[in-house]
Formats: C-alpha cells, structure tokens, sequence
C-alpha cells in the first residue's frame, strides 16, 4: 500500500499546517496540499501568508487553483453562487482536482482537513497490521476539541477518509455531503469509526481550536455558513470562560493533556500583497502548481479518452 495524502487548506488554518504535515510525512508516500486563491464566500486569501507556507514545505507539492465566483469547474452542477450548497461544491473542487494529479503509485488516498492532525507514528503502525486491498474506503474516528487543546469531547466523531484508489471516480468527489458522500458513493467493502490498535482514536480534530476571530472567519467562510447564526453564537460564546458543552454538536468535554496546541502556534505578519502580484510570484515555486477551471476541464476529457 502507497498513500497519497490530500490536504485542504486555507490560511485562516495556518496554524495547524505544520503538525498535519509532519505527522503525515511519517506514512505518506506523497502529500499533495490544495489551495484556493481565495476563500470560499469570494474574500481575497492572505497572499504573503500563502506565500510563506509555500516557502516552509518545498518537499510538498502544493496545487493552488483560482476561484471562479459565478462558475464551478463541475460541468454540470445543480447548484448556483445563492445555493446554499455552492460552498460545499467549492469545497469539493479541492478534492476534485487532486484526483487528476495523484502520483501514479499511489493504491490509497487519505483526504484531511489541515485541522485534522493523524497521530502518525500510530497510524503506520496501525497500517502495517492491516490488508486493505479489499476494502473500498475506510473512515476514523476522531477525538474532538474546543476552544483548548486540552478540552476534548467525552465522544468521538468520524472525519478523515482513506480510499483506495481503483474505487474512486472524479464523479464521487462532487457529493454535497463531502467526505461522508464519498464513503456512500463508492462502491465496494467498507469500515467506519476505526480507532488504533490499542483502541483510542488516531486522529485530532482541532478545528474549533482558534482565536475567537479567526473563528469568526471560519464561519463566515464554511460550507455551513448559513445553517445557524454563527456570529452571534461566537459572541456568546466568548462573553465569559468555557461552560462545558460546544455551540456547534453539544458535545459535553474533559480534561486532557494535549497532542498538540494550535494556540502555542504563532501566526506570522507580512505587508499585504494583492491577487495580481501574488499571480506572478506564485511562478517563482517550482513546487506549486496553479491551474484555473479550463485548464481542468481539459484534464478531465483527457482523462476519459
């Protein structure tokens, strides 16, 4: 088994980029890292924060496509800029296009969120214990956190997915539910809620570990954006300390030693750049490739023929 694992990310998860790569380096054959040259609500990325991710990890290959905000680079998408699954389709296009770059190798691909940390020494040696050639696609438990490190959730979630490749379609990347629409889509054995071989979770999911303002913006960016009044649930949130219980599952929580702190992780500052001179620096990364929905269109013909 070769993996290739699928990262999605965007700045406002910097602080997680550097744990999810080097935890996924200790199985990983190849770690291809998605980027959007803007979030998905339209709003420009932070340009020279991109740019300084791209300079820590020249081993990664980092593929950054550009945001089209009236057209999906599905070809014949149900859904529209006011549909309130337009972010999920956006979403999915990170996927979508790492399908069409996989090294040829590769039998299995794990596709995470960056705030999704794998326990990688434990994930390898999980690996060596298993024969998943039979198997079509695979889904994890994960522990869950919020607003510390140190507050995880009294249950546990299912998040990141490991597919093995010959199951795998372009088509089943276009779901509305994401990850979970892959694991119903493709066909073949599947296992859900797998945890270590000593039985405990081999992955964090740390995403609601953040400041309150990048929490902000990861609301007001999301494929979620318009299930709940995000906004004013943060603001009530953050009014006084942590009450015991999530605004987003209702998860109750304990206390634990953290794997990893997010919040320990400093966020570097540079004088902003704009999407035209980010265009021609991004040429000057030999290990970052950029692509825009006609080029892909193109990819994925090329491919059926």
């Amino acid at each position: 088994m070769t993996i290739a694992t699928v990262i999605s990310f965007y700045t406002n998860d910097f602080r997680f980029l550097k744990a999810c790569i080097e935890e996924a380096r200790l199985f990983s054959e190849a770690i291809l890292i998605m980027v959007c040259d803007h979030f998905f609500d339209g709003s420009p990325e932070n340009y020279a924060l991109l740019e300084h991710a791209y300079r820590l990890f020249p081993d990664c290959q980092f593929i950054e496509y550009a945001f089209d905000p009236e057209v999906s680079y599905r070809a014949y998408t149900p859904y529209y800029p006011e549909h309130p699954h337009w972010r999920h389709e956006w979403a999915n296009t990170s996927r979508w296009i790492s399908y069409f770059f996989l090294p040829k190798a590769c039998t299995h691909v794990l596709f995470l969120d960056v705030d999704e940390i794998v326990e990688g020494t434990r994930f390898k040696e999980w690996l060596a214990t298993q024969e998943l050639s039979s198997y079509a696609a695979l889904s994890f438990a994960a522990h869950w956190y919020f607003r510390e490190a140190s507050n995880q959730a009294t249950r546990q979630d299912d998040i990141s997915l490991l597919v093995n490749r010959d199951a795998l379609t372009p088509d089943h990347l276009w779901h509305s539910d994401e990850r979970a629409g892959i694991l119903i889509g493709v066909e073949g054995k599947k296992r859900y809620g797998i945890q270590g071989l000593d039985d405990r979770p081999l992955i964090h999911h740390y995403s609601w570990v953040r400041t309150e303002q990048e929490l902000y913006k990861k609301f007001a960016t999301w494929s979620h954006h318009w299930e709940r009044p995000w906004q004013e649930l943060t603001e009530k949130e953050y009014s006084g300390p942590f009450q015991g219980k999530d605004f987003i599952r209702g998860y109750t929580y304990h206390q634990v030693p953290p794997y990893f702190d997010p919040l320990s992780v400093a966020i570097p500052t540079f004088a902003p750049i704009t999407w035209a001179e980010h265009c021609e620096k991004v040429k000057q990364f030999s290990h970052v490739i950029r692509v825009e929905r006609k080029e892909m269109q193109r990819k994925e013909i090329l491919a059926c023929l």
